[in-house]
């Protein structure tokens, strides 16, 4: 009797443990029917004792703890492989995510490198204007600043006042 009671407590904190991952979206719900299934089987097995008797005579098995065994080893390979198998999958969609991540920094190293070939480009030109500017002396307050010759043979451009 106290082994069935035990059982049984044992079968409830599986459920109740398993609903309370749920609701906090802690486990998702494909792995969670796996663990619910083991939860309602042990309930079972605690409230019918003899169920595992019969069934444990019936597949040849001398004593039911051995059934018990052969389930749990059978369990935990399955959860084994099935682990396996998800393990497998994230790191092929990490690898995959890791090359994405890494094609995405070089072409935006790409377009850092280009946008400042531009701003090197477009701000050269107005340094360069801004400094060959010349003042003709002597004109006063009023000299109004003219851009130097662009090239030999060209003649000095005089400023107005």
């Amino acid at each position: 009797m106290r082994t069935t009671v035990f059982f049984l407590v044992l079968a409830l904190i599986i459920v109740a443990l398993v609903l309370r991952l749920l609701r906090s979206r802690v486990l998702r719900e494909k792995y969670a029917l796996l663990w619910i299934v083991v939860g309602v089987t042990v309930l079972v097995l605690a409230v019918f004792p003899p169920l595992l008797h019969g069934v444990a005579t019936a597949l040849g098995f001398a004593v039911p703890s051995n059934l018990l065994f052969l389930l749990g080893m059978l369990l935990l390979l399955g959860v084994t492989l099935h682990l396996s198998l998800e393990l497998s999958t994230l790191e092929d969609e990490t690898r995959v995510l890791a090359e994405e991540a890494a094609m995405a920094r070089l072409a935006h190293e790409r377009l850092e490198r280009r946008l400042e070939r531009l701003e090197a480009a477009t701000a050269a030109p107005s340094a360069r204007q801004l400094s060959d500017r010349q003042h003709v002396p002597g004109k006063g307050a009023h000299a109004v600043p003219v851009a130097a010759p662009e090239g030999p043979g060209e003649g000095e451009r005089g400023v107005r006042a």
